[in-house]
């Protein structure tokens, strides 16, 4: 347990550690109060059963006589309004001292959720091809607010708890030696035999819960993301199955979590009354005789052992939460040590959110030179040193099977995938993680299925652009060039209508044609179109081909299409085939040479 502490400030506590003796101060100044209260009570009741013997009590009894309080009554009532005084002070302290501690954590929440964030939206696209959004999602949300809140916290608490229990134990020793370290020795072999039968379970519940959490994401993900196809397919009572048998494990799991934490303080009971025997046997042997001090020490005891049984079930509850929670604190851990981090934080140091990247022009050719690529746990090669000039203003077309490499060619091209052997020159420059930012600032990119956001029209074009640095104009004249724009400016609101979740309010091709304006918006130099016509019908598609076509020679663009209408007027095809660019060239030429490129051809013409 200490070194998952440790390991986490090493790697989360950047910035925050200069706070832990703080925190633990705080506590030992209420600790101290506490205390402070409890040893008044000895005096408190001795003036109540024997008041004679409170001139033993030399501090408090010279304070009393400064203060000109000399009857029994004025000395019970000045040391009883003193005990509510510290009392009301420890408490008011605690009020504040606990506000500062939460607006600390939730300043570290932030910090952590936010590098976690950053990680996961600049590192190499090869991260996500490894990741689901459902682990992504759950590990940004739930774990930090589990980590911070259930195990550095709980920490924090498990060592002032600590220190301020054995303090109170303390005060017994000097009195009643052999009695205290028995009841001592009881609660701690109570607390250790709860620790150690609930370790185990706890820890395995935490560990299942996050499995479940990211499972049950999955299933409500899935099952309502695909709405019309769950509902058209009739599959609503497998979604629901599949929803109710993880929702009904992640229940039980919190059944159990919330029944072993009802189990220390039943326990803890069952000890302190055992320890209140053992006490009591240890006073009345130690007062026999003196019935006042007998009455004076049982009442400070029950007032001690009180106190004791409520701090032990508190230090039970941190072990609980703790361990609960070291699941949390280990998937963080593997992420901040995971070789992708560390190439985030080697890539980080050259850029700043992308800006200050290093600029790069465009006005010349793409050059493409021996340029290999494998996917990370894959065992063969996704593609197969590819050779390839590209000029500016040139329509270039991909076509190939599925899983020829035509994705991948163009993932590279987008510098999405980075660990690709050989090179790519943009006017003689090689890319490079220096300049990868300012290429990608010059691409505009239209996948296959374009993700609309439940926002208006015009928030979708200029995706990822602050409101007050859209340019309205621009907008509008992408969404003509994209051939949507008639149609948006006749919605309820026109340009200001929501699109709804993943622009349901629209229809396959208009979703397309966002993706389209989108990449027009950006006024770039090179537009890279993965599928787009794929989803049009075939009148929407020659608009869209006309768009392009009119684009040809402003722009450099690269296509991958299945449906070779969409590239009839292109410059020239990269045919792929078996993770290589088997050859480069027209229509006509290409169907002479390869029987499967003629075929294609051919079955596109149907």
């Amino acid at each position: 347990m200490l070194g998952v502490f440790l390991d986490f400030f090493k790697y989360f506590g950047k910035g925050y550690r200069r706070y832990i003796p703080f925190i633990i101060a705080g506590a030992a100044v209420a600790g101290a109060l506490e205390i402070t209260g409890l040893l008044l009570l000895l005096p408190f009741i001795h003036i109540l059963v024997h008041p004679e013997n409170i001139s033993k009590y030399h501090f408090l009894y010279n304070l009393m006589q400064s203060c000109n309080v000399t009857t029994v009554l004025q000395q019970a009532f000045f040391v009883g309004a003193l005990i509510v005084v510290i009392f009301v002070l420890k408490n008011v302290f605690l009020l504040f001292y606990y506000f500062w501690q939460n607006r600390f954590l939730r300043e570290w929440k932030i910090d952590i959720s936010m590098s976690l964030m950053r990680f996961y939206l600049l590192s190499p696209y090869e991260l996500h091809l490894l990741k689901t959004s459902d682990t992504i999602i759950r590990n940004v949300s739930t774990l930090v607010l589990d980590s911070l809140n259930n195990f550095i916290l709980q920490g924090f608490m498990l060592v002032s708890n600590g220190v301020v229990g054995l303090v109170i134990l303390s005060l017994l020793l000097d009195k009643y030696l052999f009695f205290t370290v028995i009841t001592a020795l009881v609660l701690l072999i109570s607390s250790m035999g709860q620790y150690l039968f609930l370790k185990q379970k706890v820890s395995a519940l935490g560990e299942e819960k996050n499995r479940l959490i990211s499972e049950q994401h999955k299933n409500i993900f899935q099952g309502l993301y695909a709405i019309k196809e769950t509902k058209v397919l009739g599959c609503e009572q497998f979604f629901l199955d599949s929803f109710n048998k993880v929702n009904r494990s992640t229940i039980e799991n919190d059944m159990w979590t919330m029944f072993y934490r009802q189990l220390p303080p039943r326990a803890t009971e069952i000890s302190a009354i055992l320890c209140v025997v053992i006490m009591c046997f240890g006073v009345i042997h130690s007062n026999f005789g003196d019935k006042p001090a007998m009455i004076a020490s049982l009442g400070i005891l029950a007032a001690i052992l009180f106190r004791t049984s409520t701090i032990v079930n508190r230090i039970l509850k941190s072990l609980q939460q703790i361990n609960n929670s070291q699941n949390s604190i280990k998937i963080l851990l593997d992420e901040i040590k995971s070789p992708m981090w560390r190439e985030y934080l080697r890539a980080d140091q050259n850029r700043s959110l992308k800006s200050g990247c290093k600029k790069i022009s465009f006005s010349s050719e793409i050059v493409i030179t021996n340029l290999s690529y494998i996917y990370p746990e894959a065992k063969r090669a996704a593609l197969k040193n590819i050779n390839v000039r590209i000029e500016k203003g040139e329509f270039i077309g991909i076509v190939g099977k599925s899983g020829a490499g035509k994705t991948t060619f163009v993932d590279i091209l987008l510098g999405l995938l980075s660990s690709a052997e050989g090179q790519i020159c943009i006017d003689g420059v090689p890319l490079t993680c220096e300049n990868i930012y300012g290429w990608q600032k010059l691409l505009g990119y239209v996948p296959q299925q374009v993700y609309i956001t439940n926002d208006t029209v015009i928030r979708n074009v200029a995706f990822g652009v602050a409101d007050d640095l859209i340019n309205l104009s621009r907008v509008k004249s992408a969404l003509k060039d994209a051939q949507l724009y008639a149609e948006m400016k006749d919605l309820p609101k026109g340009l200001e209508t929501l699109l709804g979740e993943n622009g349901r309010r629209l229809s396959g091709g208009q979703k397309q044609r966002v993706g389209i304006a989108r990449a027009l918006y950006k006024g770039t130099d090179v537009i890279v179109l993965d599928e787009a016509t794929s989803s049009l019908d075939i009148p929407t598609e020659g608009e869209i081909t006309k768009a392009i076509n009119y684009l040809k020679g402003d722009r450099t663009i690269i296509a991958i299409a299945h449906r070779l209408s969409t590239l009839k007027k292109c410059d020239r095809i990269l045919y792929f085939h078996d993770q290589k660019l088997v050859d480069c060239g027209s229509f006509t030429s290409l169907s002479k040479k390869y029987k499967d490129f003629d075929r294609m051809v051919q079955l596109s013409k149907i």
